[in-house]
């Protein structure tokens, strides 16, 4: 796989950008971001309001609710171009796309905001995760790790099988952080930070090493300590972004179930479209891929069982409250709609998820990376 950058795009005059910045306050875009910390955000709205940017409407709108450009000096330029460079780094995939990224942003944001964290953590700290969120899965290729392994792709052969993507997402970033000139502006303590806190982050995403970093969690949550005394701590301070990232990046299962419900038909499809390639190879078909013997409801509801609800168990311990009582909610109420769909809409939502599948595997072609 090659890694491209796509300077023609991202090094384009960044005037086209400005609009971002500097929208009618009257806009249909501009309204919808005022409700960004609102956990009934509609991020497909977003990506069609920002006619397909949706990384960088939200990006601009981030990093001026959290005044990132004055308290770094940083150029608007520099931001437009970090934010096209991370947004262009996201292919034409079912799920793993731009609005993927842009929804982990957005829940993350409302996390912040909601549990009252802008005074606990340093700009440092919050330029650190938001960024991790809308560069957590960039430039991801639309299959897993298991068919970076069974195919012995060179990606697995450079990073051992130890957490083979969320190490290649993860150098990715840093070099777009180099490539826009963003980390020039800090020093290099500031820097050295910056790489080792981001790597912890997108690291933690790694959903095969989800029970190692549950046990972290119930740790860090068990201490004796609890609200600002937990936080002084460095590595309670890391655990605390890795829970929430975490969240925020399986919290389509916590969304209302018509948003939830079009999260796992795409996600069904990427799986799906893996299948089919690795039926193609002659090489062993991943676990929920091969879409004849699973189903759409099935792999949400494993989904939600064995990922989405430890996780969300934890952070309400963390935080027990208004907001993680309505994704708790929503995660429920989701697992009960796929549960009954299990009698009955089964085949019609898998027969949906295979024609975004065939959709999937047809615009894979133009991709900068191929298999």
């Amino acid at each position: 796989m090659s890694v491209v950058f796509h300077p023609s795009s991202a090094d384009r005059s960044p005037t086209r950008s400005v609009h971002y910045v500097e929208m009618n306050p009257t806009s249909s875009l501009e309204c919808l971001l005022r409700r960004c910390a609102h956990w009934n955000f509609d991020v497909f709205l977003l990506n069609r309001l920002s006619d397909g940017h949706p990384i960088m409407a939200l990006g601009c709108k981030l990093f001026k609710w959290y005044d990132f450009a004055s308290v770094f000096h940083f150029d608007w330029v520099a931001i437009f171009k970090c934010l096209r460079l991370i947004e262009s780094g996201y292919y034409n995939n079912p799920y793993h796309t731009a609005v993927h990224a842009a929804d982990v942003a957005q829940a993350l944001h409302c996390f912040i905001q909601t549990f009252d964290l802008s005074h606990a953590y340093s700009h440092l700290d919050l330029f650190i995760v938001l960024i991790a969120a809308f560069g957590h899965d960039v430039y991801h290729p639309g299959v897993n790790s298991q068919f970076l392994e069974n195919s012995n792709h060179y990606l697995y052969q450079i990073y051992q099988n130890c957490s083979v993507l969320e190490n290649f997402h993860w150098r990715c970033l840093l070099a777009i952080l180099h490539e826009c000139g963003l980390a020039l502006f800090f020093t290099s303590s500031e820097w050295n930070y910056i790489c080792e806190t981001l790597g912890a982050l997108i690291l933690s995403t790694d959903i095969r090493r989800q029970n190692e970093y549950l046990t972290d969690l119930k740790n860090f949550l068990s201490g004796d300590d609890n609200g600002e005394m937990l936080l002084q701590k460095r590595e309670s301070r890391i655990a605390c972004l890795q829970m929430l990232l975490k969240c925020a990046d399986v919290s389509n299962c916590g969304r209302e179930l018509r948003h939830s419900r079009l999260w796992a038909l795409r996600v069904s499809a990427e799986l799906y479209s893996q299948g089919e390639k690795e039926k193609q190879l002659g090489i062993k078909v991943s676990e929920h891929c091969d879409s004849s013997i699973t189903s759409v409801p099935l792999i949400q509801i494993k989904f939600a069982d064995h990922v989405v609800l430890p996780l969300y168990n934890e952070l309400k311990k963390f935080s027990n409250c208004s907001l993680t009582a309505r994704i708790l909610k929503h995660i429920h109420s989701n697992r009960h709609y796929w549960l009954r769909s299990l009698n009955g809409d089964t085949d019609t939502l898998t027969d949906t998820a295979k024609r975004f599948c065939l959709l999937a595997i047809k615009k894979r072609k133009s991709l900068f990376c191929s298999f």
